[in-house]
């Protein structure tokens, strides 16, 4: 797990050819991978403001990213449930990070263009938020960015809580540029 909180953030040293490697949990369900360069120079890009969450970094891939927001009293609403602006920038967060594997960064610039978010249930403890984009949808926006000059990709997120339940569900549109 990586942490990308301000105060704490491990570094893993690797070279531009690393590849990742599964490292295993104490839980069986759940995985971590050992991040290649462009992970961690995508988690170094997160703004100052992400890092003040607390996030944690699970799993990491050009197709799938999975953040961690741990329990915190910052982050509660009146009512005790994680605050509507938490979980958004959770699922906004994830879908950056996503951004900063899948998009080759050296090449294409990208920002928020569009978000949606569906709040489902008051969110309670640790909460998950998993960012998604199919290989196929990948090589597509990749190719159009760099070919064309620019592209919108839509990345979809899931946040669950501790027993897998849906919290929210989000898409956040990444405005693709080629720099």
């Amino acid at each position: 797990m990586i942490s990308i909180d301000s105060t704490q953030r491990s570094e893993v040293p690797l070279s531009d050819s690393t590849q990742r490697s599964e490292v295993p949990l104490s839980d069986s369900t759940q995985r971590s991978e050992v991040p290649s360069t462009a992970a961690l120079r995508a988690i170094d890009s997160l703004s100052p403001f992400s890092k003040r969450l607390g996030l944690q970094a699970e799993d990491l891939s050009p197709n799938d990213v999975r953040l961690r927001l741990p329990a915190s009293e910052d982050h509660l609403n009146h009512q005790g449930a994680v605050h509507e602006g938490a979980l958004f920038s959770l699922a906004q967060a994830a879908a950056l990070l996503l951004g900063g594997i899948a998009f080759e960064p050296e090449h294409l610039a990208f920002v928020t263009k569009k978000a949606e978010i569906r709040y489902r249930r008051p969110g309670r403890g640790d909460l998950w938020a998993r960012a998604q984009l199919s290989h196929d949808a990948h090589q597509a926006l990749l190719s159009h960015a760099l070919t064309k000059g620019k592209a919108d990709a839509p990345v979809v997120i899931e946040i669950t809580d501790q027993a897998g339940e849906r919290v929210a569900d989000a898409t956040v549109t990444l405005s693709l540029r080629r720099s």
